[in-house]
């Protein structure tokens, strides 16, 4: 994967999982089936129903999602929230299957502010601020990656693992 630069759901858990081991930390891989596929039968007779793969750090009670490459290290894509999820230990034993975290309403925020302020010579400039996290926050960091080349009337920011922030500052004339 390093070499090649690329990697399934399966490699990014696989190559996070050695990442962790070699700094001490203790992970486990996770066989999940998102939300889209719908709940399990009761006694899943094969593997085959799971159709993605995440990493589960016990320490932390934290999920990762190696191909979230928008999402932080502390939010799970809207896919993997509320997911069922076959951990799988280490000896062999005891692997069970539970449910990811679902987010709850305080980790959604989808907010935007605009101000307008008008000049004596009748042009206006208006300032859009939008904020995001949770499922929101997707959208505003991948259009953030796209626009490295961006103008400076216009700037968007991305914020850390909490979500994305987007601000951009358009002059308006009047025609």
């Amino acid at each position: 994967m390093l070499t090649r630069r690329f990697g399934d759901c399966k490699d990014k858990a696989s190559l996070m999982h050695a990442m962790l081991e070699a700094l001490g930390i203790d992970s486990r891989l996770v066989l999940l089936r998102t939300r889209r596929m719908g709940n399990l039968e009761e006694a899943p007779a094969s593997l085959a129903v799971f159709d993605h793969a995440i990493l589960y750090v016990p320490k932390y009670e934290l999920y990762l999602d190696g191909t979230a490459e928008f999402h932080g290290s502390a939010e799970l894509p809207p896919d993997d929230r509320g997911a069922e999820a076959l951990v799988i230990e280490p000896d062999g034993t005891g692997s069970r299957i539970r449910r990811t975290p679902d987010a709850r309403p305080a980790d959604n925020l989808d907010e935007t502010r605009a101000r307008l302020s008008l000049s004596a010579d009748g042009s206006a400039t208006l300032d859009l601020t939008a904020s995001a996290r949770g499922p929101w926050s997707c959208p505003p960091a991948r259009c953030a990656s796209r626009r490295s080349g961006s103008s400076a009337a216009t700037s968007i920011r991305t914020r850390s693992s909490r979500g994305a922030r987007c601000r951009s500052a358009c002059p308006l004339r009047s025609a």
